[in-house]
């Protein structure tokens, strides 16, 4: 008796706990589909004026808060949703879209300092400016400027370029999971080859 009220707990347990799982795998996907179809919508929002008022509001945002970079969000939000319905290991995910986004934060700011946004008068001229220059596309918007400003002032031009451009390739390896011996390999066939075409 004992032995088959022990059973009927563990079989309920496990069948709550694949019902939890099942869910949680549904929410992600759901979750997975949504930022495919924003980052359609934003897209188009981005490249043409056929999205109505909502795109006009979701471009202005987009531009403002990121800049120039703020064309290929779109395709990262795409790219997201795919890869997770494509993956689905939730945890490594969770590290990746973290990653990813940091990155995305790290090319804002990048392209902040390529373009030499310019900043003037207090905090309200300081977000001002950002803001204006991103609606037209220039730097990186609020976001990209938070970081690329300060950073600027401490390390001049080149010294900022360096240290973005370096954060920039460690975490694109570690994203996009680059191997740098393939890499190296490939260039190395590349060269080969045109020198034995050469010769």
């Amino acid at each position: 008796m004992a032995r088959e009220v022990s059973k009927k707990k563990k079989k309920k347990a496990s069948s709550q706990k694949s019902y939890a799982e099942t869910n949680v795998k549904l929410n992600y996907d759901l979750m997975a589909v949504i930022s495919i179809v924003f980052g359609v919508f934003l897209s188009i929002s981005l490249f043409t004026d056929i999205t109505g008022i909502m795109g006009e509001l979701l471009k202005s945002l987009f531009l403002g808060l990121f800049g120039g970079t703020a064309y290929i969000s779109g395709i990262c939000f795409i790219s997201g949703g795919v890869y997770y319905m494509l993956k689905k290991h939730r945890g490594k995910n969770k590290s990746k879209f973290i990653m990813a986004f940091i990155l995305f934060i790290c090319v804002c700011s990048f392209w902040n300092v390529v373009d030499k946004v310019e900043t003037t008068g207090g905090i309200v001229g300081f977000f001002s400016t950002l803001w204006n220059s991103g609606i037209c596309g220039e730097g990186g918007g609020v976001i990209g400027g938070l970081l690329a400003v300060p950073l600027y002032y401490l390390l001049s031009f080149w010294g900022s370029v360096i240290v973005l451009g370096s954060v920039i390739l460690i975490l694109a390896i570690c994203v996009f999971e680059i191997k740098i011996g393939k890499i190296i390999s490939l260039v190395k066939k590349l060269f080969t080859k045109e020198y034995e075409n050469m010769t």
